[in-house]
């Protein structure tokens, strides 16, 4: 091929090239102005939330129990912790009974 045909393909491609990064630029430029537009509109919502934020807030002093009696509540400990136990020994009589019921069926492998 000769030389002006090289030269009129790289033209084109340079020429297309430049066309298309316009392209994508004249997209991104769109795209980038819709997002400004949506952090506009958020901007204006979140600012009372902001306004709220900056408010300090009055907490009333916290009533802790340290000087509470504790047998009351050491007496529901040791209820929840004798239920758990007998819902424990409930369950493992459950399980051996299904246990002897297994070894005596007749449908074992």
């Amino acid at each position: 091929m000769s030389s002006w045909t090289w030269w009129l393909i790289w033209g084109g491609l340079g020429l297309f090239s430049i066309l298309y990064l316009g392209y994508i630029g004249f997209d991104l430029f769109g795209k980038a102005t819709r997002a400004a537009k949506a952090i506009e509109t958020a901007a204006t919502q979140v600012e009372p939330l902001l306004k709220a934020f900056e408010q300090r807030a009055d907490l009333p002093a916290s009533q802790g129990n340290l000087l509470d009696d504790p047998a009351p509540l050491q007496a529901e400990l040791d209820r929840n912790l004798k239920k758990r136990a007998a819902k424990r020994q409930d369950r493992q009589r459950r399980l051996i009974n299904k246990l002897i019921d297994y070894n005596e069926s007749e449908f074992k492998p």
